[in-house]
């Protein structure tokens, strides 16, 4: 059987093309390849999804990218696929990564400090003693090296001022480097390069669970830029 071609008419939401045509365009060809019986997670199976891609005419790269050094406060590694048509004669790029990391210190500026959350002792001492980003619960009392008892994820971090925030995922919360408590909501948008102004749908665990499941968008920017630049302003109209 031969998987026919599927136009997939755009790479990018805003071209002039609902986000549900490109949808059901993915449904379809994953629907083809079903068939074949090969078909398999793509961003964990890299060789099998460029095979699946390129029978079906699309020239395609992946790279793994860190959100980090385009322009997000946040350290986020993330597999991008990013494929053109054979026929557009154009080769799929990527944007080229800054040499800086913003620090979280940056974005955080100028916000209030706040007050100290309402928390347990050992909660606050874990607090006291982590390192910068380093997670509360794998913090030690110093002295007797003793593990304090459960204070957290491991994924919940303590920010160091001058770097990026480690990974924020979508049930944890990062906390303060300056006073022991964890981040607000204005405070999570600007380490996801979100504006201040963004509204999150409502339901539990928002805005933070949908946050932790996001695209930077600065990332996301800076990948649609390098499609739009170099691959669809040079396709033929």
């Amino acid at each position: 059987m031969e998987i026919k071609r599927v136009p997939i008419s755009s790479v990018v939401p805003w071209a002039k093309n609902p986000r549900g045509i490109l949808e059901g365009d993915f449904a379809r060809l994953k629907k083809q390849i079903q068939k074949l019986g090969i078909y398999k997670p793509l961003v964990t199976c890299k060789e099998n999804g460029k095979y699946v891609l390129r029978t079906a005419g699309y020239i395609v790269k992946c790279r793994l990218m860190n959100a980090k050094w385009y322009g997000v406060p946040q350290s986020r590694l993330r597999v991008i696929w990013i494929g053109s048509r054979n026929d557009l004669g154009t080769i799929p790029v990527f944007p080229v990564s800054g040499k800086k990391v913003i620090p979280v210190k940056q974005v955080l500026e100028g916000l209030p400090p706040g007050k100290a959350g309402n928390h347990k002792p050992q909660i606050f001492e874990a607090w006291r003693r982590c390192r910068p980003n380093e997670s509360l619960r794998k913090a030690e009392i110093r002295g007797d090296g003793r593990k304090d008892s459960y204070v957290g994820s491991f994924h919940s971090c303590r920010l160091d001022p001058n770097e990026a925030s480690p990974t924020l995922t979508r049930s944890h919360t990062h906390w303060h480097y300056r006073i022991p408590r964890k981040l607000t909501p204005v405070e999570l948008k600007r380490i996801c390069s979100f504006p201040d102004e963004f509204r999150f749908a409502r339901g539990k665990g928002i805005p933070g669970y949908q946050m932790g499941d996001a695209v930077m968008p600065k990332f996301m920017e800076a990948i649609a830029r390098a499609v739009k630049n170099e691959v669809l302003d040079h396709a033929p109209s």
